[in-house]
């Protein structure tokens, strides 16, 4: 009966997840996203799996479809992620060279087509670089190609243009320092499936305290169960102002972070400034910046006529 009993217990939890078709994300970043919706080797199965869908699509960008299910004690996800390609132009089509995003033309390449954007022009987003109609004048007088005053071509080439960018973020004004008075108390973490008791946690009484945990033991099979030895120390915390040297430091770490993500892998920067606001607790970053990318992409004459 007993045998019984743990066969029974040990099927209504998860002890192996697998995860296939990922490619631009890692499988522990994917994890740590599945344990944020409650779905994590040894978790119960009565997680709810389209709240852990949800959680996926939200905060994993470009992913097209998650599917997720149970094998007996397997969890089986399976992620397709999108594919985010702009549409060809047929080459046989004449075609514009548009500005992708605003900025100051440094230098265009035009290797079809006629230059519509000089250097040190300022274009938008849409505005034609290398235009795909090509004016002629005409000497065919008398026949029926005298009316033709323009040619369509399919444009192409490179265009490199300055593209500023202001970032924003805030870091912390002071670092608080956390000093232990020697109060402390010892406790035990349990966990035995969906149970979970930490006696450390319940009975402290510290209105500021930092926590640490010695992990003891901790199976999966055949049931999930973890123990772990907890420590609960009273701590006095006081805040003292980051120098300028500090202030830098961080600044910079948290200008790489935000550059990582907005500006493109191949943009050559040329300038970069930083400038501070100060607030009550916080510091404002504010981010200047310069790049050199390149910004066209090919966009079909949609009004050409074929003759």
């Amino acid at each position: 009966l007993l045998f019984a009993l743990i066969l029974f217990y040990q099927g209504t939890f998860v002890s192996e997840i697998q995860i296939s078709g990922y490619r631009s994300y890692s499988e522990a970043e994917i994890r740590d996203n599945l344990r944020e919706a409650g779905l994590y080797e040894g978790c119960s199965k009565n997680v709810d799996l389209e709240n852990v869908k949800l959680h996926i699509y939200k905060e994993l960008d470009n992913i097209a479809w998650i599917g997720v299910r149970y094998m007996g004690n397997l969890a089986e996800v399976t992620i397709a992620e999108g594919t985010i390609t702009p549409k060809l132009v047929d080459k046989s089509k004449p075609c514009h060279v548009i500005a992708k995003k605003e900025g100051y033309v440094e230098n265009t390449i035009a290797r079809e087509g006629r230059i519509a954007a000089e250097p040190g022009t300022y274009v938008k987003q849409g505005d034609v670089l290398i235009s795909g109609i090509i004016p002629i004048a005409s000497t065919a007088y008398g026949t029926p190609a005298s009316g033709m005053t323009e040619r369509y071509v399919h444009a192409y080439g490179e265009v490199y243009a300055k593209v500023p960018y202001r970032l924003f973020c805030y870091q912390e004004k002071y670092n608080y320092i956390k000093s232990p008075t020697g109060n402390h108390i010892f406790g035990i973490r349990f966990e035995l499936g969906g149970l979970k008791i930490n006696t450390a946690k319940s009975f402290y009484k510290y209105s500021n305290s930092a926590y640490t945990e010695k992990e003891i033991l901790n199976i999966i099979r055949p049931i999930p169960l973890t123990l772990g030895l907890a420590k609960v120390e009273e701590v006095e915390v006081s805040k003292k102002e980051k120098s300028n040297e500090e202030l830098k430091k961080e600044a910079n770490r948290l200008a790489r972070n935000i550059i990582s993500e907005k500006v493109p892998e191949n943009a050559q920067i040329l300038n970069k400034s930083l400038s501070f606001s100060s607030g009550e607790n916080i510091i404002g970053v504010n981010i200047m910046l310069e790049t050199l990318e390149e910004i066209g992409e090919k966009r079909e004459i949609n009004n050409w006529k074929h003759d």
